[in-house]
């Protein structure tokens, strides 16, 4: 198994504090609240950098000018894995008291403009081959980039990107990228060549117009804890508190839409098959709600003929093996198309409802897993729907589980749509499988929740996530609930059916206050079962 670093908490202004008058003095302090992470670790980034902005520029102006180019951060440290605790908190830019204000003269020309120096911190998650680090040099978008739109999207972003996604580029720039890094260099020399000589308070037309600036950020990442994190399974079994006894752990998995549509194509679809099937095969006492699943009928264009002898392996099998398919569809490409299409659609747009009796220290259970597989965002409708879903799952759900895109955290799973009330007043974990789920999510849903950090854990991404194969990530972390394992063997397990090629910056974020543990609370279910699923 690999080592997990268990690492203190990174909920900003409880886990660490730093002065905000002198960078020296900054460090990190301890707390009661802890991460676990396979490959991460937790701490704070501090810099200073600068903007220029017209010499009559109001402090509106300023703050978006700053968050401009503080949240091309993002998209910058990725290369060298280190995610941001708040989205929301880059976007607000930085509090005035830490600007300093400065006028200054552009070389040859009457122009003056303000250049307005500001210092930036922030909790961050980082690889932990990033330890024993104390600084990073990184390099920011400056000014009005959208000025340089073409240049910079062709040079300069991790991926193709159309003029129109250019909104997004922030997400998606990458300055280690051969052709950036000489729009860099060449920039930085002809900088340093026409601002030679010059006094403090005059810069060159190249300084003024700059478009990349380039500053060393300090990391202070946090020590290793030596104890095991457990979720609270006395908290969602609840067999502690018997005047809150309800006999049923609600656990909510959501899976998104790659195309909007429940195609045969749907990358998500198909992950949210490959988590069922683990589902039922892991687990074959789970019953749905529903009793239509398997009944598929193979349109040939002149007749509806119900396939015979359909069984949750076989359905599966034709999504995710390309095999056992119906003799009447032999190879024929359109029509196995059709038919993994109607398969999908099976389980799409729909709520269906799996159940378990189980009984935890001898007392009766149910454990009730309410999957709902379908489109949240491409409009506004499947926004306002999808709200509505997780509304009912944040007020109703012990677990609740998120596979999807993250949309640049501007989804409707956005902390800013939500509100205190809008949450159960008790014990939950939530579960975001998305990309850079902890910088759109993390301290966005610790500030909604009724009792913070004690209230709740939360498990999300630092990094871009795969969707090969996060069906068999968010299966892993079910059953790890339900076995209830630590987070420690949780998260391993999640790395170890990850895609190869990824390493997300999967963290938990709990607090050490009232912690579970076998001794203090044992507990004991009837959950195991080796039998496949019929």
């Amino acid at each position: 198994m690999k080592k997990i670093i268990l690492i203190l908490s990174v909920i900003y202004g409880v886990v660490f504090s730093f002065s905000v008058v002198n960078a020296a003095d900054a460090g990190p302090s301890a707390s009661t609240g802890a991460i676990a992470s396979v490959t991460g670790i937790g701490g704070v980034i501090q810099f200073e950098s600068y903007v220029y902005v017209p010499i009559d520029a109001d402090n509106n102006f300023i703050d978006a000018t700053i968050a401009r180019q503080i949240k091309t951060a993002i998209g910058a440290l990725d290369a060298a894995k280190i995610s941001f605790n708040d989205a929301h908190n880059l976007l607000r830019g930085v509090p005035r008291s830490e600007w300093r204000r400065e006028i200054v003269e552009i070389s040859n020309s009457t122009q003056r403009v303000q250049r307005v120096r500001y210092r930036f911190r922030d909790n961050v998650v980082a690889s932990k081959s990033l330890r024993g680090r104390e600084s990073i040099d990184v390099t920011l978008l400056a000014n009005d980039y959208s000025k340089h739109a073409e240049r910079l999207m062709a040079d300069c972003a991790v991926r193709d990107l159309m003029i129109d996604e250019f909104e997004s580029f922030w997400y998606f720039f990458h300055p280690e990228k051969e052709s950036c890094q000489k729009l860099i260099n060449d920039e930085a020399r002809e900088i340093s060549i026409n601002n030679a000589n010059l006094d403090d308070n005059v810069i060159s037309s190249a300084e003024a117009n700059r478009w990349f600036i380039t500053i060393t950020a300090r990391l202070f990442l946090a020590p290793d804890l030596t104890r095991e994190l457990y979720p609270k399974y006395h908290r969602i079994y609840d067999i502690y508190d018997q005047n809150n006894y309800d006999h049923k752990i609600v656990i909510y998995v959501f899976t998104g839409s790659d195309l909007h549509s429940a195609f045969a194509n749907d990358r998500l679809g198909i992950e949210h098959i490959r988590f069922l099937r683990r589902l039922l095969m892991t687990y074959p006492g789970f019953r749905p709600d529903t009793s239509n699943l398997l009944d598929i009928s193979i349109d040939d264009r002149t007749d509806d003929r119900k396939v015979e002898g359909v069984t949750y392996e076989r359905l599966f099998n034709w999504v995710l093996e390309g095999r056992d398919y119906p003799p009447e569809i032999a190879a024929d490409k359109t029509k196995i198309y059709l038919l993994q299409t109607m398969v999908m659609k099976k389980f799409a747009e729909k709520w269906i409802y799996w159940d378990f009796p189980i009984t935890v220290n001898s007392k009766k259970t149910t454990i009730e897993i309410r999957t709902y597989y379908g489109n949240e965002d491409g409009s506004e409708e499947a926004r306002n729907n999808s709200k509505m879903r997780y509304l009912e799952a944040f007020k109703n759900g012990d677990v609740v589980i998120y596979n999807g895109h993250s949309h640049m955290g501007e989804s409707s799973l956005s902390p800013s749509l939500y509100k205190v009330a809008d949450f159960k007043n008790s014990y939950q974990i939530l579960f975001f499988n998305s990309c850079s789920s902890y910088c759109h999510y993390h301290q966005g849903f610790f500030d909604l929740k009724p009792g913070r950090e004690k209230e709740l854990d939360i498990v999300v991404n630092g990094l871009r996530s795969n969707i090969l194969n996060s069906g068999e990530v968010v299966s892993s972390f079910l059953f790890g609930i339900l076995e209830m394992k630590s987070y420690e063997n949780l998260l391993a397990d999640m790395q170890n059916v990850s895609h190869s090629a990824s390493d997300e910056l999967r963290l938990a974020s709990c607090t050490l206050d009232d912690s579970f543990s076998q001794v203090e609370y044992p507990l004991q279910n009837n959950f195991f079962s080796s039998e496949y699923f019929e």
